[in-house]
């Protein structure tokens, strides 16, 4: 889960180029699976919440629902892909 996390931090990270600053984030794990004939795929589904402040100072919460491609190379877990689905904006 610490791979998720600092994956999901760096696309919050790039949401800033957008004049949106982080405020607060929650993750929710939901599953995760490994298969092949090492463990060396799988992937990672969690629920997001994220709250965000524009330049006005105004505050968005959207919820968000991701999964993460997860590849291990050399006895490391590396992100190969990722998808977030918006469940609700601007609560």
């Amino acid at each position: 889960v610490r791979v998720v996390r600092a994956a999901w931090v760096k696309e919050m990270e790039y949401r800033r180029q957008d004049g949106m600053s982080l405020v607060a984030y929650s993750l929710e794990p939901l599953d995760i699976w490994v298969d092949g004939d090492d463990g060396d795929y799988g992937y990672v589904r969690y629920k997001a919440s994220v709250t965000l402040k524009d330049s006005a100072g105004g505050t968005t919460v959207n919820r968000e629902r991701c999964i993460d491609l997860m590849l291990k190379k050399d006895g490391r877990w590396l992100v190969a892909g990722s998808l977030t689905m918006v469940e609700d904006r601007g609560l």
